[in-house]
C-alpha cells in the first residue's frame, strides 16, 4: 500500500533508516537534507518504509505542484528493495493524479519506460576512486595534467576549512550574477545544507589561495553513502587562469585514492562542464527529469 504522508507525520527515523539501507540512496534524499532545500516537504511512502518517493512541492496562484529543489541534484523512489520501471511508474501515476504540473528529477536508478510523461536525459558523472592515486592520474586527460602542473607552478596552496560564507560570497560575485534564477533563499538553504553538512561530520570546504594570499577558488563535497557528492563551488576570473579548482579537485581525489568510494560530479548537461569532469577520468551516468502539464489553457501555456 502506497500513502501520501504530510510532513509533519513522516517518521523521519524510518525514513533515514529507508535511505541508508537502499542501494540507490543519497545524501539528498535524507530527512535534514530536505528539510533544508525544501520546507513541509511530503512523502509517498510504500508500506512500512520500504519504498518512498519525496514530495518537494510549492503553491502559486492557488495551484500546488512539483519542483525540483536547488541543490537536490536526484531524488525519486528510494528502496530496500529491487526498483523497476512498473515500480517507477506505479508511482508517477499517483502523482500525476495529485499534481496538474510538475517538474522533478529522478534518480539513476530509476527507469522509467512509459511515454506519459515528458523526458529528458541527464548526466551526471562519477569517478572510481578505488585504486591508488597514481593510476587515477593516469586518467586524466592531457588537458587536467596541464593545469594540475600549472597551479603547481603557480604556487597555489589548498586549504581545508569550513568559511562557508567566503565560498558562496564568490560564486555571488562571479558566475552567481549571471543565474539570475537563484534567489537569496536558495543561497540561504545552501548555507543551511553545508553547516549541517559539517556539523554531521559529512561536509568538506577547501579553499585555493594565490601567491598573494587572495581566496580564488572554493569547493564543498558532501559524503553521500558510497560517494562524496562535489556539491558546489566556486572560481573566481583569477583562478580561471591558475588552475586553482583542478589543484582542488586533485588534491581531494589524492587524499580519498584508495577509499572505494566514488565522486559524483552532479553533471554536467553543458558540454564544458561535462568535459572539466570527464578530465579527471570520470564516466558518465544518466538519469531523468520528468514533467507533466496539465494545467488548464492559459495557464498551462504560462508554464511551458
Amino acid at each position: 500500500m502506497i500513502r501520501l504522508i504530510h510532513h509533519q507525520n513522516i517518521d523521519k527515523e524510518k525514513w533515514d533508516q529507508c535511505i541508508r539501507q537502499a542501494p540507490n540512496g543519497n545524501v539528498y534524499a535524507f530527512s535534514w537534507y530536505l528539510d533544508r532545500v525544501c520546507k513541509n516537504w511530503k512523502a509517498l511512502v510504500k508500506n512500512d518504509y520500504e519504498t518512498v518517493f519525496p514530495l518537494t512541492h510549492g503553491k502559486k496562484y492557488g495551484i500546488q505542484y512539483l519542483y525540483q529543489p536547488y541543490f537536490a541534484q536526484q531524488l525519486g523512489i528510494f528502496s530496500k528493495g529491487k526498483i523497476n520501471s512498473s515500480t517507477v511508474e506505479q508511482f508517477l501515476d499517483i502523482i500525476s493524479a495529485r499534481y496538474k504540473f510538475f517538474e522533478i528529477v529522478l534518480n539513476v536508478s530509476n527507469p522509467v519506460d512509459s511515454s506519459k510523461f515528458e523526458k529528458k536525459k541527464n548526466r551526471t558523472f562519477e569517478l572510481d576512486l578505488a585504486g591508488p592515486y597514481n593510476n587515477i592520474w593516469k586518467q586524466y586527460s592531457e588537458n587536467t595534467k596541464r593545469n594540475v602542473t600549472k597551479a603547481l607552478k603557480n604556487q597555489i596552496i589548498i586549504k581545508k576549512e569550513s568559511n562557508i560564507e567566503e565560498l558562496i560570497g564568490l560564486f555571488r560575485d562571479n558566475l552567481g550574477k549571471k543565474i539570475k534564477k537563484i534567489k537569496t533563499k536558495h543561497y540561504n538553504n545552501l548555507r543551511s545544507v553545508m553547516i549541517e553538512g559539517l556539523n554531521r561530520k559529512l561536509g568538506e570546504v577547501y579553499a585555493a589561495y594565490g601567491t598573494n594570499g587572495k581566496y580564488c577558488a572554493g569547493a564543498c563535497f558532501l559524503f553521500s553513502m558510497d560517494s562524496f557528492v562535489f556539491l558546489f563551488s566556486a572560481s573566481s576570473p583569477e583562478s580561471r587562469e591558475n588552475g586553482a579548482m583542478f589543484l582542488i579537485i586533485d588534491n581531494f581525489i589524492k587524499t580519498k585514492a584508495g577509499s572505494n568510494y566514488l565522486i559524483d560530479f552532479q553533471g554536467s548537461n553543458i558540454d564544458s562542464l561535462a568535459r572539466f569532469y570527464r578530465g579527471f577520468g570520470s564516466k558518465p551516468m544518466e538519469y531523468l527529469s520528468i514533467r507533466q502539464n496539465k494545467l488548464p489553457w492559459p495557464v498551462r501555456v504560462l508554464k511551458r
